[in-house]
């Protein structure tokens, strides 16, 4: 028995390949996008369209270069236009902080990621931190997204 096609339809559906298409729609089956199409489309006879109303419907974000050890952090390091040589000790006495818990943080700017539909993030972390804490973290939570690990090398000297 063949799955069922869903077919969504969104204020404005952004493809990866071509322009937006306001009031798309996607028709997709066992999860994979068969096709995008404009709302005059004839679909099949077994289609219904569920409209999500007006909303963007995108593809998955991917993050290449984050930093969830901040993720604590109510605002941004710093300010606009501040260079990056003059942001870096702001980054490291934040780390120094007594009440700062990377391990924390990065639950939470993972969280964050994952609600917010990004589909993988590249996360720089400090060399200091305590590797098992983050592979149980990360053991215990099945529903957070993939990503790959880059450690940050500072050298002062």
């Amino acid at each position: 028995m063949r799955a069922t096609i869903e077919a969504v339809q969104a204020g404005c559906v952004f493809p990866v390949s071509s322009s937006p298409i306001p009031h798309g729609i996607v028709l997709a089956q066992e999860g994979i996008i068969l096709d995008i199409l404009p709302p005059d489309a004839e679909l099949p006879s077994n289609v219904t369209v569920r409209d999500l109303g007006n909303v963007a419907l995108t593809p998955a974000w991917i993050n290449a270069h984050a930093h969830l050890e901040l993720s604590d952090l109510m605002q941004p390091l710093g300010s606009q236009g501040l260079s990056l040589a003059d942001w870096i000790p702001l980054v490291l006495q934040h780390r120094g902080r007594d009440s700062h818990d990377p391990i924390a943080a990065i639950r939470k700017g993972l969280r964050e990621a994952t609600a917010a539909q990004t589909a993988a993030i590249g996360d720089i972390l400090p060399l200091d931190l305590d590797l098992e804490k983050l592979l149980s973290l990360l053991d215990e939570d099945e529903d957070l997204i993939s990503g790959t690990a880059f450690f940050e090398l500072i050298g002062w000297n």
